[in-house]
């Protein structure tokens, strides 16, 4: 199985050596295994959403518009002014199951029958914006919590590594007292070593270094050679 975003998602980019690193282990050992991705954000979903829009793939108005351009009311990060502070949250309900779910707990059922009428997408996306800007992030987090509506909060640095989506996959991990991401894609039966922390070079520990590489001679004529010390 592998565990992985649509294929609009940074982490596409990640799927073939995955799935061949997978698809290669199952063939040698005979075991199921999970291959994890983690997509860095929307970024590579928007660039591929005007590329198909510039390259005529996908029509660009009336009912057919399948691929939701900027304007579109299903796809859109809103700013939540309610609260000490101001916050963020992300609504990507594409797929109309998704976008029924959405409206349904954002009480706009009735927004459903227009999804794909572009004239009716300024109306609908300010009327999903004012509805979303009337209560607060944790608010919608709660009442969107269990349905698959393709909603997400906008995390800050310091938030991302206490959600607990990644905290159970392992994205985050604190190194040397760093946060920082753990290196992708990850497998469930060959799990990664946690990285050491940067420490300044010592030509004590050249062998310990350089040995899964290179053998004994290969590390003294590097010595002999200096350029090692």
């Amino acid at each position: 199985m592998i565990n992985e975003p649509p294929d609009r998602s940074a982490a596409s980019r990640h799927r073939p050596p995955a799935a061949a690193g997978r698809a290669l282990a199952s063939l040698r050992r005979g075991l199921p295994g999970v291959v994890m991705l983690v997509a860095g954000g929307l970024a590579w979903w928007w660039l591929m959403t005007h590329h198909f829009t510039a390259d005529g793939d996908h029509a660009g108005a009336g009912e057919s518009a399948k691929t939701p351009p900027a304007d579109a009311a299903l796809a859109d990060v809103v700013s939540l002014p309610v609260g000490t502070a101001a916050s963020e949250i992300g609504l990507a309900a594409v797929e109309t199951k998704f976008y029924a779910q959405a409206l349904q707990v954002l009480q706009l059922p009735e927004l459903l029958a227009d999804q794909w009428k572009r004239p009716s997408w300024p109306a609908a996306k300010a009327r999903i914006a004012e509805r979303f800007a009337s209560r607060s992030r944790d608010h919608w987090c709660q009442a969107f919590d269990g349905v698959e509506a393709c909603f997400a909060p906008v995390l800050t640095l310091e938030e991302a590594p206490q959600h607990p989506h990644l905290k159970e996959r392992g994205v985050y991990a604190e190194i040397d007292g760093v946060t920082q991401p753990m290196p992708a894609p990850r497998f469930s039966r060959t799990p990664s070593s946690k990285p050491k922390p940067f420490k300044p070079w010592s030509k004590q520990e050249a062998h310990e270094i350089l040995g899964p590489w290179l053998d004994d001679a290969a590390i003294e004529a590097a010595r002999k050679a200096q350029l090692i010390d």
